[in-house]
Formats: structure tokens, sequence, C-alpha cells
């Protein structure tokens, strides 16, 4: 299914729930460039009821999800809430391939985008990302299949590249795992315990490729539990440094967020 047959389902999902779609994004192995035939899609989208509907005594769902497809949709309130509370989906989700359902709908996504850089908050999303990989460690660690152990290798390799960037660069790293790897040959800030060696971005690029291909015979799985350990050791040590990291946390970005949550519901209403 290409992202645009996925957001015409997106389409005819609000006009069940009705509710109005504002902007959709990619998610899961499709956008991190490492998906094979086998790969389901998996779309967030956001939308927004009647500004009159949010004053009705039911309860308003702020959430609903496909029956049978990874697509879900989430409330604009709530995805901004959780963006104010600087959680990491949201934050991928902004920096994943996304259309917007209008001209207001792609002010707002802009806004939000804008807002969202400066409210990066990199001890917490550092630590979210550092949290995450050990949940993939844990999937390479109890599979036996040799298909899910490659995503899960992948995936913790990809949250403690992400992590690293992130606390070294203090910016959001990039979502596609290529460009990510890509940025691992450039010692960061002469950190020599967080050098990435050229073997281990070889064989990622490599295993990479081959799961896309879906072609495993080659790889070597007693090679690949040496490559998790070596990064397991690297992450234990990001993750005490990011405990002894200050608080990087910024103060008054709620308050934007409720501004453009306001304007545009006014905006909504003439």
């Amino acid at each position: 299914m290409t992202f645009v047959e996925a957001i015409d389902i997106v389409k005819n999902l609000c006009e069940q729930h009705k509710v109005i779609p504002l902007f959709a994004f990619r998610n899961g192995s499709k956008a991190y460039g490492y998906d094979n035939a086998n790969s389901d899609d998996d779309i967030l989208f956001v939308y927004y009821r009647q500004p009159l509907d949010y004053f009705s005594l039911n309860e308003v769902d702020n959430e609903f999800k496909h029956p049978d497809m990874d697509i879900k949709g989430w409330d604009i309130r709530k995805f901004i809430a959780i963006l104010a509370k600087n959680g990491w989906n949201t934050y991928e989700a902004l920096h994943n391939e996304s259309w917007t359902a209008s001209e207001t709908a792609d002010k707002l996504l802009a806004s939000l985008i804008s807002i969202a850089h400066k409210n990066l908050d990199v001890k917490k999303i550092t630590n979210t990302m550092l949290c995450c990989a050990l949940r993939d460690r844990t999937k390479y660690l109890t599979n036996q299949d040799k298909a899910k152990k490659v995503k899960a290798c992948l995936s913790f390799a990809r949250m403690n590249f992400s992590a690293r960037y992130l606390f070294f660069v203090k910016e959001y790293p990039p979502v596609n795992f290529e460009t990510l790897v890509g940025t691992l040959g450039v010692n960061v800030e002469n950190k020599s315990d967080f050098e990435i060696p050229y073997d281990i971005i070889a064989f990622f690029k490599f295993l990479m490729y081959t799961r896309k291909s879906m072609n495993l015979e080659n790889i070597d799985l007693k090679y690949m539990d040496m490559i998790m350990e070596v990064l397991f050791v690297a992450h234990q040590k990001l993750m005490k440094l990011n405990d002894n990291l200050g608080d990087t946390s910024k103060m008054g970005y709620v308050s934007k967020y409720e501004k453009l949550l306001k304007e545009f519901f006014q905006s909504q209403l003439k």
C-alpha cells in the first residue's frame, strides 16, 4: 500500500467517525526505511471535531483505530498535550513523511513543528529512546525467529543511535535509518567512548538491505549477538551520562501550545 492509498483509508475512517482530518504521519519500518514485502503500514493521523461538539455532555473519544490495520487517529487536543510534554512519539511523527488536509492544517502543522523544535527536552527524550531500546533488546533476546530478531536488532540500534545523536547534537535525529547511520562516521564532541566503529556501521547497512530483500541466510546470529552486546555497553554508558545531565526542559511552552490550539478553534468557529 502506498502512503497515498493509506491516506484515502484515513479519510474514509474520519467520515465514518464524523471527524475532520488534519494531518497524518507514516510510522514504523516504512518510515525508517528498512521495510520489506511483509511490512504493514503504520499511520498516525490527527483530527478534530466541529468545535461545538466538544461542548456535548456526552464523553468525546480522543482516539480511535482502524479495526484491521495499524492506522490510528488522535484528537488534536491529545496530540498537542503529548507534544507539550515532550512525548517522543509525537516528535517522531513530526519528523516523518506527512500529509495535510487543508491550507489551515498545513499552517497548524508548521506552527507545531516550530514550537516543538524550541521546546525540545534533550534529557527527557533521550531517556525515552534509551528505555525503548531496552524493550527492543528484550524482544531480541526472547525471540527465536530469525526475521523477528533482525527487526528487533535494527530497532535496538535505531533507538540507540537516535539517542546518541540527540544527546550530543541537541537536535532531533533523522528518522530514516540509512540517513541516521550516515551520521555515525563523525566523532561527536571528541567523545571516544561513543564512537561507532566502521565495521558496526557497515554491518547495520548490510542488515538493513538484507531485511528489505528478505534474504536472511547470510546473517550470522553469533556475530549479531556480539554487535548487540557492544551496543548495549554503549547504551549503558549513555544512560548514565544522560542521568547526570542537567535540566534541559524549557519553560513557558505549554502556554504557546494552548494559544495555538485556541486560535485554531476560533478560526473554525468563524
